[in-house]
């Protein structure tokens, strides 16, 4: 595994840097290609995941970290209570009075907000299904 040049730990950096923003980014980013241009220089079990790694990106299918979870056989994750945290994430933003004022200003519109009211209002009930419908150019704006 050697680039004239610029070294045998090239392809090891480049598969370092670009694997997981490969695998979480999809084909958002350049990271698919450039793991396939390296792809030349390992072999055997490395070799096929970057192979594999780079077949999967090409169909378009998103991966969440609750996908690579252990299932130990169950078919559906649960994802994580948020519900709480946010509950007391709300109760702290209402009772901190100390900062700069119009950030504690921003906070609290943001909670009661029509995008940001209803986000938080669909991860405190678990109907994440629902949030494919929320505006969020709207929110950011």
């Amino acid at each position: 595994c050697h680039l004239p040049g610029a070294g045998k730990a090239v392809p090891f950096m480049v598969l370092s840097a670009c694997f997981q923003a490969a695998l979480f980014g999809g084909r958002h980013s350049n990271a698919p290609y450039l793991l396939s241009s390296v792809k030349q220089y390992f072999e055997g079990p490395l070799a096929r995941l970057i192979e594999d790694t780079v077949t999967f990106v090409n169909r378009n299918i998103p991966i969440e970290l609750n996908d690579l979870r252990a299932t130990d056989g169950v078919k559906e994750l649960d994802r994580p209570d948020f519900g709480r945290k946010i509950e007391d994430w709300k109760q702290k933003l209402g009772e901190t009075k100390r900062g700069y004022a119009p950030v504690l200003k921003a906070q609290a519109h943001l909670i009661q907000r029509g995008e940001a009211a209803e986000v938080i209002r669909i991860i405190q009930s678990n109907q994440y299904e629902k949030l494919d419908a929320v505006n969020y150019r709207r929110l950011m704006s």
